[in-house]
């Protein structure tokens, strides 16, 4: 990294944060990498210099197009970029939520030393050649995932995480993600190829967009799911581009006691159409 790019990575409590590349450094030295998104979030907190800043200011710095639901949104990105700073041994608590209003970053700022070593390459990131090996053992047993031949690109299912004391009513997230993907393939009928939970499994989760790319997915479809006494199943779901890692869209559902499906699995249908333009 040159000296003058040096000067812009941030120390926040021990912490750096390069807001060029979104990596970041704990004070062991652990590092990681934070996803387009996240990154912009946190280096609007770190422009902020401790001033409340608001959701407003947030969604036109990161979806200036208006392309997401907003608030489900923010809602990933703050997260992920509290277990990105939780990942490298910082502190989460250091962006404080401001109801109402936003977000403020409490960590007292300043620039690294310019002779400061530049920081290094995220560990934990695959290899070339692992990826590689991955890919091969897992296309030989794309049949049974439900990838169409000829289909590309593709959009890769992850288990939702089942959240919140009462669960998902007896649903699993396994069994919410395998109801999506036999929709989703049922839908693009090969017009889009479907890696289904089974297909995943071997894969670092839904932030292993390398790995997903290297099974030819353009899009990563998670999220979560919770039972809630007032409205029943809370869905929801989210698609990453694997290219460039960005948040591509996001939605909220919900489905009542005894109301079909076929709602909730054509509206997240809907969210991966909407969001495949952007693949390549």
């Amino acid at each position: 990294m040159r000296g003058a790019e040096r000067r812009d990575v941030a120390d926040l409590n021990g912490t750096r944060f390069d807001p060029a590349s979104g990596d970041l450094e704990g004070p062991t030295g652990i590092r990681s990498r934070l996803a387009p998104q996240p990154g912009r979030l946190l280096e609007l907190l770190v422009e902020g210099r401790g001033s409340v800043v608001s959701r407003d200011a947030i969604a036109a710095r990161l979806w200036p197009g208006g392309a997401v639901e907003v608030d489900a949104g923010i809602g990933f990105a703050m997260r992920e970029v509290r277990k990105g700073l939780e990942d490298v041994g910082g502190d989460p608590d250091l962006i404080e939520t401001i109801p109402r209003r936003g977000y403020r970053l409490r960590a007292s700022m300043a620039p690294t030393d310019a002779a400061s070593p530049p920081m290094r390459e995220p560990q934990g990131r695959r290899g070339v050649v692992a990826i590689a090996v991955l890919a091969a053992v897992l296309v030989a047993a794309l049949g049974i995932w439900g990838l169409r031949s000829g289909a590309t690109p593709a959009v890769t299912v992850f288990p939702y995480a089942v959240t919140g004391d009462e669960g998902a009513g007896g649903m699993s997230g396994t069994e919410l993600a395998a109801l999506v993907t036999t929709h989703l393939t049922r839908d693009f009928d090969g017009r889009l190829g479907v890696i289904g939970p089974n297909g995943v499994a071997d894969l670092d989760g839904p932030q292993d967009t390398d790995g997903a790319a290297a099974l030819g997915a353009c899009l990563v479809l998670s999220g979560s799911v919770r039972m809630a006494a007032d409205t029943g199943l809370i869905v929801f779901t989210q698609a990453v581009r694997t290219s460039d890692r960005v948040h591509v869209w996001a939605q909220w559902d919900t489905l009542a006691p005894g109301e079909s499906r076929d709602h909730l699995l054509d509206a997240i249908a809907a969210g991966v159409e909407a969001s495949r333009p952007g693949c390549r």
